[in-house]
């Protein structure tokens, strides 16, 4: 095979195309097959549903979150920030 290209000339490249290449997966492999069914779940349409249903919820909850802390006097949200601190530094 031989490619060509303006910026490098000519670059020969000897392939042997000739050679029967091995088949990506074996037929008679159960284990593939039941690869591709879990591949398939993995990107159906209702639990991908289900997913996103889960993320807004949980979005609708900090979004609630956030605008109730705008609201909250900056010595609360001092001593709830070192609560909160304490918290992480136990986990």
């Amino acid at each position: 095979m031989i490619v060509h290209s303006p910026r490098v000339g000519a670059v020969v490249v000897d392939m042997d195309t000739s050679a029967a290449q091995a088949p990506l997966f074996d037929a008679g492999d159960a284990e593939w097959v039941a690869d591709l069914f879990d591949t398939m779940r993995a990107g159906d349409l209702d639990i991908v549903i289900d997913r996103l249903e889960s993320v807004a919820v949980l979005m609708r909850k900090a979004a609630k979150a956030r605008r109730m802390l705008a609201t909250i006097e900056p010595d609360l949200l001092r001593a709830g920030l070192r609560i909160r601190d304490t918290r992480d530094g136990a986990s």
